[in-house]
């Protein structure tokens, strides 16, 4: 993970919580990738589905869970909400990561999914897929596209989250 200078980075960044418990960055919204697309070997609609399953109202999102933040106060419920569900799915057989969980925790609290879209906030974080990103370009934005969309938008992020060689999901053809 690369980060700019202290004197470039958000000046307050527990302000990303505003009010909430927790701020999971989401990517995408899942409703928006194509029905057979895998994310972090799972198909995408058996996590939407899971998550509806035990109680999210919104369609799921896609995320990282390579930066979060949760409010001192909400420790232990955020633990318990990810961990029961990450308990519940396992106990059917599927597998919540811990993105997955911190994504569904997040919903579960309350939380404007759409507010926490990476696109909402292109200071703050952002991931780097499948290229390298080499130090000289730290602190100038840059176009970011999810494998998994064809959309991008211009980010110029505090931290860069370059996550691992081989991890990131097989890019969309967007013809």
């Amino acid at each position: 993970m690369l980060t700019r200078s202290s004197s470039e980075n958000p000046s307050n960044l527990l302000s990303v919580l505003g009010k909430a418990p927790i701020h999971v960055p989401f990517e995408l919204l899942a409703s928006g990738v194509p029905e057979d697309a895998v994310w972090k070997g799972q198909p995408v609609k058996h996590l939407s589905d899971l998550q509806r399953e035990f109680g999210a109202t919104e369609d799921a999102y896609l995320c990282s869970s390579a930066f979060w933040i949760v409010h001192h106060d909400a420790i232990e419920t955020v633990y318990e909400v990810a961990m029961g569900f990450r308990n519940a799915a396992s106990e059917r057989g599927s597998v919540a990561d811990v993105s997955t969980s911190l994504g569904f925790t997040m919903q579960i609290l309350g939380v404007d999914p759409e507010s926490r879209l990476i696109s909402r906030r292109p200071d703050l974080w952002a991931p780097v897929y499948g290229t390298k990103l080499e130090a000289s370009a730290v602190g100038k934005p840059f176009g970011c596209s999810h494998p998994l969309a064809c959309e991008s938008c211009m980010m110029d992020p505090a931290i860069i989250h370059l996550g691992r060689a081989g991890s990131e999901p097989v890019r969309k053809s967007c013809g």
